[in-house]
């Protein structure tokens, strides 16, 4: 007798589900369409619901949802969006990321430009740097060779003072000697010639 209940209790149930998935497969698109029938539908379902034994214990969540359908329908429904409005939204929202990307690429080549221009001004000071150090070691190595060819010159100096002193010290030398030599020749001349004299004197006489 129990597994009769069990069994018959089971029926039952398969036969309220069948019934209100039917039901909900046909109400459906109808309350999608009108939403004006939902409450209508709902009081036809709970309806039926109420027919069945064992529909009597979800009385209450349909009664909720009934309610709540009603609630949703008795709202004003939206009107469907304007595909001309959407266009516009769509553009106006295309043109903002537009402008956002060129001021973007306007931000990007202003930063690059001031970059490019630091690094010119980076470039020319380094340049102008290692002018002033070639300039500056030129300079150096100048007064370096300065000083060498004054030193060369002085030295030079040196030497043709001492050769210019040396060459009058044997002038003066040789003038001596010279003079001597004239001196002795012309003693012995003289001596020469009064002998010839006292000579030529002898014969004489």
């Amino acid at each position: 007798m129990v597994q009769m209940d069990e069994l018959q209790e089971k029926q039952d149930r398969v036969e309220f589900l069948t019934a209100a998935s039917q039901f909900l497969e046909k109400a459906l698109p109808v309350g999608q369409q009108s939403p004006e029938m939902v409450p209508l539908l709902m009081e036809m379902l709970k309806f039926g619901v109420t027919g069945f034994k064992v529909g009597k214990s979800l009385e209450g969540e349909f009664d909720s949802t009934a309610d709540k359908l009603k609630q949703a329908a008795a709202q004003p429904k939206q009107p469907p969006p304007n595909p001309d409005l959407i266009k516009i939204q769509a553009q106006t929202q295309a043109d903002q990321q537009q402008m956002q990307m060129n001021a973007q690429a306007k931000q990007q080549e202003a930063q690059i430009t001031m970059q490019l221009e630091q690094h010119k001004q980076e470039m020319q000071a380094q340049q102008i740097q290692h002018q002033n150090q070639v300039e500056a070691q030129r300079s150096q190595l100048q007064a370096q060779q300065d000083a060498q060819l004054e030193q060369l010159r002085m030295q030079n100096d040196a030497k043709l003072e001492a050769m210019r002193h040396n060459l009058e010290l044997m002038i003066a030398q040789m003038n001596n000697q010279a003079k001597v030599e004239v001196a002795e020749i012309a003693a012995q001349t003289t001596l020469q010639t009064a002998q010839i004299g006292a000579a030529q004197q002898g014969t004489q006489e």
